[in-house]
């Protein structure tokens, strides 16, 4: 089963100055995998993309066979709560 699709995804913060260009990745139930690159080549980026933290400038994001391309916020913090877990770098949310 196909639980990841990234089609095409673009992300600017800078006009001109891309973060991720034209990425795809697909994953399947069951695989592994990891990503690796310098800081700042848009590795949490496209995680927070992924996790739904963050909108994506063009692109499609499929997640369990569902299109999230035009997904309120209330259904994306469903699809969050009900599929997605996150484990954060640094303590987000106690700030003891």
């Amino acid at each position: 089963m196909e639980i990841l699709k990234v089609a095409n995804i673009w992300k600017t913060y800078v006009e001109d100055q891309f973060v991720l260009k034209n990425v795809q990745l697909t994953l399947n139930e069951a695989e592994f995998v990891s990503l690796e690159g310098r800081s700042g080549a848009g590795k949490s980026t496209l995680l927070r993309i992924v996790g739904l933290l963050e909108k994506m400038d063009r692109g499609g994001l499929d997640l369990f066979g569902q299109a999230t391309n035009g997904l309120s916020e209330k259904q994306c913090a469903r699809l969050r709560l009900e599929k997605i877990r996150f484990v954060f770098q640094s303590l987000n949310l106690i700030p003891h």
